[in-house]
């Protein structure tokens, strides 16, 4: 299933994620998910 750009700025994995974070876990879930 694809995702929206961006759809993990609903979610809080790390206290002060920032976009660069949510980039490499959007990646990492492209090839892993």
């Amino acid at each position: 299933e694809e995702h929206r750009q961006g759809y993990l700025e609903d979610f809080r994995f790390v206290p002060f994620q920032n976009p660069d974070f949510e980039k490499e876990v959007e990646q990492y879930h492209k090839e892993h998910g």
